[in-house]
């Protein structure tokens, strides 16, 4: 778990981000290109691989992600 503090439209924002470390074979062959939609909005998700992240394109919020992932991957 970690706490995200931002700053929107100059609005002060904040989030509690819930992490999980999840194996799951089903979604492990779902092809990268593929998008599944999130059920209680008109956004998807997406599967990425690590690396790319690392580029901050697109962009993995809150900051320090990238790094937790990595930490959990192993």
């Amino acid at each position: 778990m970690t706490e995200n503090l931002f700053d929107l439209a100059g609005a002060p924002g904040h989030e509690i981000v819930h992490v999980f470390a999840v194996r799951c074979a089903e979604l492990e062959l779902m092809p990268f290109a593929a998008s599944r939609p999130v059920l209680d909005n008109d956004s998807v998700a997406r599967w990425y691989r690590l690396a790319d992240l690392a580029d901050s394109n697109p962009p993995l919020y809150p900051d320090g992600m990238t790094q937790l992932a990595r930490r959990l991957q192993n």
